[in-house]
């Protein structure tokens, strides 16, 4: 079975937390399922770090320039959070497993920033993601995908 590596981030801004809606081709927008996710995607190569492939991933799928903020508690060099299920990408069930960085921005500086997908899914002419929304834990606990439930459940710890 195949294996796909993928890293992304919670950004949590003030007391809110970004969640990405990503566009379905078959199926159109799915604003308002339990679809809402982190911004994260697929590790490309042995030659980037897991926290460039993060920090690259972010850029891609809302435009926002970690590096460039002044992130009052920075960013974590090593993984908060790493989950692994099953699933299928191209039509071929494989493993996937997402490591999760996390950022913090206490003064609320990010949730001012305008979000936008700037990536397009390969071969369209349609953003990788649709919709941006920054919510509560609890907000975020009823339209996370599955696979961020526990991370939601147990951010606090997470994140301390």
């Amino acid at each position: 079975m195949k294996s796909i590596t993928s890293c992304g981030f919670l950004i949590r801004s003030a007391d809110k937390y970004l969640l990405c809606h990503p566009s379905n081709l078959r199926v159109g927008s799915l604003i308002g399922d339990r679809g809402w996710g982190l911004p994260k995607g697929k590790l490309d190569g042995e030659d980037v770090s897991m926290i460039d492939c993060a920090i690259r991933e972010v850029r891609e799928e809302t435009n926002l320039n970690l590096l460039g903020f002044p992130l009052s508690a920075t960013l974590t060099n090593d993984p908060i959070f790493v989950t692994s299920y099953l699933t299928r990408f191209q039509g071929e069930r494989v493993s996937k497993t997402i490591h999760v960085f996390f950022a913090h921005d206490i003064d609320g500086v990010l949730q001012k920033q305008k979000l936008s997908c700037p990536s397009l899914i390969e071969g369209t002419n349609i953003p990788e993601m649709d919709d941006f929304r920054w919510v509560t834990k609890e907000e975020a606990k009823k339209i996370c995908a599955r696979s961020l439930k526990d991370l939601f459940e147990n951010v606090e710890e997470y994140t301390k």
